[in-house]
């Protein structure tokens, strides 16, 4: 009778050597803690047309706390296309629903939700659509020059930037009442709003291997031309993205 212990003493070197092989066919991202991200496929931008995004994996991820640890500006990134999963899950954390009754990942006064949020790739500029979980094409070509200034070089050449602008018209009801506050308080409603988009596309990087940063300077000028965007729409932020 074969001796059980030979035969665990062979599989254990080919298990290794599977394992080797595995390893060597993928690209790895680590964080500070150790997780270990696998390399998704860079999406595919050679057509300009409506992206349809994925449903989010809500289970996926590191927990709460250790993204929150993890949680840093980057300004150096590399040139790769963001993917697919990626994309569709930072628009998610962003902006998206997360409840069949509208609401979202992140907090608006009054349920108003002033936001858009343009996408700026290498091919052109999109309009993310919470309700419909997709982007659809506002402008061919590669505008990202346009999306950062001389302090903000990098946002040029990284694979993605998220531009947060916000819509006053919005913000008149047709409740004279509530009208009139918001004539005073939006800006500040504005401000927060944005502020916790910001900070989930953070977390959401720090959990998936990803690197961010929020810059406050555009070429408006040229954005507002190209956006085809009235005077009741207001540059709030941008947001460069990238691996």
């Amino acid at each position: 009778m074969k001796s059980p212990m030979k035969k665990l003493v062979i599989a254990v070197p080919l298990i290794a050597v599977i394992a080797l092989l595995v390893s060597g066919c993928s690209t790895t991202q680590q964080n500070t803690a150790g997780a270990v991200w696998e390399q998704k496929t860079p999406i595919d931008l050679t057509r300009f047309g409506t992206i349809a995004l994925k449903q989010p994996n809500t289970n996926g991820g590191v927990p709460l706390m250790q993204a929150m640890q993890d949680r840093i500006s980057t300004r150096q990134f590399a040139s790769e296309n963001i993917t697919l999963e990626d994309l569709s899950g930072i628009l998610w954390s962003a902006y998206g629903i997360n409840r069949e009754v509208g609401g979202r990942t992140v907090p608006s006064a009054f349920g108003i939700y002033p936001l858009k949020i343009y996408v700026v790739m290498v091919n052109g500029i999109y309009e993310y659509q919470p309700e419909k979980n997709e982007l659809t094409p506002i402008a061919q070509g590669d505008y990202r020059q346009y999306t950062g200034d001389d302090m903000s070089p990098y946002a040029a050449t990284a694979p993605l930037n998220l531009l947060f602008y916000a819509d006053y018209s919005k913000y008149k009801t047709g409740n004279a009442g509530l009208d009139t506050f918001l004539a005073g308080a939006g800006d500040r409603f504005v401000a927060v709003n944005t502020g916790t988009c910001i900070q989930d596309v953070y977390l959401y990087c720090a959990s998936e291997g990803l690197k961010t940063v929020a810059h406050g300077t555009i070429d408006e000028a040229k954005m507002r031309e190209l956006l085809q965007l009235d005077d009741q729409h207001k540059f709030v932020i941008a947001q460069t993205i990238g691996y």
